[in-house]
Formats: structure tokens, sequence, C-alpha cells
């Protein structure tokens, strides 16, 4: 199965125009957010055709060019996604043998993986969407046999998402559009997730796109039979001032001319090397006879040090000349520090997460982190979005037809891994300190230091204080 572009396949507009024929309706609003989204995901791919292919005059022709590009967009939302939902995530519940079954459901099925990848594609393209889907499902007719269904979980990019009902804080109802490639047919998959009644449900539509119209090929609605949405939505935790609702805004959305002064310095880097490499100008007539007696030229012009001139350019005195101007190395480093330092503060990371050269002592990314305090409140912002995203997953997985998970909202703890961005020894010392002082419950310590709920901390503290330790 080969993944195909929506928008190259079928366009914005025809997905509207399909959706609106069945009943639903895309909204200007969610039709103009997607041209903004388009620009996002050029700087992601690290080529923006308006800004990366340009033409230079040499004096005589204009000759076309194309910038070089240090690829920042993509280098950002990695960075952000590894501190946000990385390997030490952890996903907590009350009960051993729930913690045990919830264990192997995010290892089995790779969720933290999943959820690091949601994070990327929605902090470079303001939006992306973990949805609950069904495989191994098998059409008989005009039902659906879900014997040897299952759940799986499908990441959807802000190109692939048309919010239907929504507000200024949640997308209600959504449609969901993915392309592939069936038995040589070009085909795009539309999953329509909307409440009837006090239930979810999934109109699946599948239509073969035929010479730029789609045309349905198949239908199947499924009735969850829950009042849980099966997908979530992930936004960074910032103010829309480029989209309008329910669109969320990419994290480099404020940065564009920063992101091209990066790759302007960096294409400018490049050039200094390229151009300023060691010359040697030579006489165009200097050879030499081999032991054939045949005349060939004094050098090797393939080797691209060497350059011939013709007689009248040459110097009369010398028939050699070499030329090695000195390199602007430092300038460019500065500069593009500085712009780094901008770009990483205008996306949240603070000043100095991205050094391009340490002078003196070097800095541990963890001694970067630990004193950025705009890195520190970002994150904790961020946190909040991605908190809700894996509530509402598992709080769908737990009332699934096919395979539950026994565990509530108010039962799941989600802990971040912020022992990066806060010098937790420290913290941790001083909570002690509090607790010998009076201030500080040992609940709150266990549920703070330990991802634990309250009950499971408070069962924990009485049976550590009903041990009795025998020294022999």
């Amino acid at each position: 199965m080969i993944t195909l572009s929506i928008k190259n396949l079928a366009g914005n507009e025809r997905i509207k125009d399909f959706l609106g024929n069945k009943g639903y309706s895309v909204t200007d609003q969610v039709m103009e957010n997607f041209n903004k989204i388009d620009l996002w995901k050029s700087w992601y791919k690290g080529y923006v055709p308006d800004f990366h292919t340009y033409k230079f005059y040499n004096g005589q022709k204009y000759i076309n060019r194309t910038k070089k590009s240090m690829q920042m967009t993509k280098r950002i939302c990695e960075d952000w996604a590894n501190m946000l939902a990385n390997e030490k995530i952890r996903f907590n519940v009350e009960n051993a043998s729930n913690q045990k079954q919830l264990d192997d459901w995010v290892k089995q099925n790779k969720f933290r993986s999943y959820l690091n990848r949601v994070v990327e594609k929605g902090m470079a393209l303001g939006t992306s969407a973990l949805v609950l889907t069904m495989k191994n499902m098998v059409a008989k007719g005009e039902k659906i046999d879900f014997t040897d269904a299952k759940n799986q979980l499908t990441i959807y990019e802000a190109d692939q998402i048309y919010p239907l009902s929504y507000d200024d804080t949640d997308i209600r109802d959504c449609a969901f559009v993915s392309s592939n490639i069936v038995n040589g047919k070009t085909m795009v998959t539309i999953a329509v997730h909307h409440m009837d009644g006090k239930n979810y449900v999934v109109d699946t539509y599948n239509a073969e796109n035929r010479n730029g119209t789609l045309v349905e090929e198949s239908f199947f609605s499924v009735n969850t039979g829950s009042d849980r949405p099966l997908f979530a939505i992930f936004k960074p935790n910032i103010n829309e001032n480029q989209v309008a609702v329910p669109s969320g805004q990419s994290i480099v959305a404020n940065a564009i001319d920063l992101l091209q002064g990066v790759d302007t310095i960096y294409d400018g880097f490049i050039d200094e090397f390229s151009l300023g490499r060691m010359r040697i100008f030579l006489d165009s007539e200097l050879s030499r006879v081999d032991d054939d007696g045949n005349t060939r030229p004094a050098v090797d012009f393939s080797d691209g040090v060497y350059f011939a001139l013709p007689k009248q350019f040459g110097d009369d005195k010398n028939d050699i000349h070499d030329f090695a101007p000195t390199l602007r190395t430092e300038s460019f480093i500065m500069g593009m520090q500085e712009n780094l330092n901008f770009l990483s503060t205008a996306c949240g990371l603070g000043t100095g997460f991205y050094v391009v050269k340490n002078v003196g002592t070097a800095m541990t990314a963890t001694a970067i982190y630990a004193g950025n305090q705009d890195l520190y409140r970002s994150t904790k912002k961020h946190e909040m979005n991605i908190e809700k995203v894996v509530r509402t997953i598992l709080d769908a997985i737990s009332v699934s037809t096919f395979e539950k998970l026994d565990i509530t909202k108010d039962s799941l703890a989600v802990v971040f891994d912020d022992a990066i961005i806060e010098n937790k020894a420290a913290e941790q010392t001083s909570d002690i300190s509090q607790i010998n002082a009076g201030v500080l419950g040992k609940v709150e310590y266990r549920m703070k230091w330990f991802g634990e709920t309250e009950a499971e901390a408070t069962a924990k503290i009485a049976k550590i204080q009903g041990e009795t330790v025998q020294i022999v």
C-alpha cells in the first residue's frame, strides 16, 4: 500500500464537496486554515519554493539557485517531541493488576512512539490527531464481520483533519482523510466521527479518484455504543494569531522570518567555503613534453585547483599565481548563533537552546535546559495538552468492544519526564525538608514523585509504616 498526498490527490475542495454531499458541513474558516498548513508543511520538509529557489544575476545573465536549508523546523519539532513524549513518560493506575495490563498494552501498541510522533506532527503543522481505528474487519455485503477485529492507533496530520463541529476548546465531530493505492486503484478513505444521539458513530466512505472526481465505492457505519470520542486532537498550547478556530498553530508560525534568516546565513556559510577555496591561476600555454614526445599541459586541470588564463590576462613576471582568501567563518558562526537564539526563543525553547560553537567551558545540555525558564514554562503548558490526548485515548480503550483496559480517568496519572528541565535532586531534598517541618504530607510527596494516585499513595504509606524490619 502506497500513501499519497491528499493535497495532490483529491484537493481540499473536493473533500469538502464530497462531505457536503453526505450532509456534513466544512466551514470556510477550516478551508482557509489549510493555506497556512501548506506553508508550515513546506518548512517542515525543509524546502519552500518561494524562498529556497531564487535567481542570481552575475552581471551577464540570471542564474537559478537553490538555497541550502538547516532543516530547523524539523529539528525544533523533534526536540519538542523528545522532551514532552519520550520513553520515560509513565502512565500509572491504582491497582497492580490493572497497571500490568496497561503497561502491556502500552508496550504492545508502541503507544509512546505514537505519542511522540503525534506531538512532532502537531508542533510542526499546528494540529495532529491520534485515532483509535479498527483492523481485520471483513465486509460481508452491507454488514461487517467484527470477529477478528482489533483496535489500532492511527496518526493523522493537519491536512488530513476536517473538523465538522467544534467550539473554542474542543472538536466534537471530525472527518479524517487518508489515501492509498489498492489493486491499482487510487482510493481515498474518509472516516467521519460524529455524535448520533448519545453515541459516537463512525461513517467510513471509500472513494476512487477518477480524473479528479471522488466516486464512492463502498460505505459502512459503526455505532461505538459510547459517548466517548475515539479520537484525540493535539495542538501546541499557544494562542493562535495566524489561524482561526478550530485549527492549532505551528510552533514556528511566528518565526518564519527567523527560519529564513538561519537558512540565508547557512547558505552563505557554505558558499564561503565553495567560493573561497584555494585557486592556482597559471598561463594556459605552460606545457611539458612527455616520454613519447607529446606536448601536454604542465598540470592536471581536472583536479579543480588550477585555472588556466590566456596569456594576455597573465602577469609578465609570473606565470603562476595562487589565490587563497581568508574565510569569514567566525562572522558567519556569530551571526548563526544570534539567529538561532532568536529562533529558539520565538519557538518557546528559550535562548541558548542551540549552540553552534561553545567558547571556553562547554555547558551540558542538562545545564542549558535546567537554567532555561522560558523552556520550563513552555514545557509545562504543552504537557497539559498531551495529558488530554493520553486520557482521551485510554478512556476510549477502556470502553472499547474489542479490547478493554480496566482504567478510569480518575485513577490515571500521567507522569512526564521533567528531569532535564528541573533540578530534581534539589527539589526532592527540599520536599523532604518540608515533610520533616510538617508543611508537606507524605501522601502529597508520593503523588508528586512516584506518580501515584491519592488512594495508592495512602495505601503504600500505611504498608510501609506497618512493616517491621529485623536486622540479624
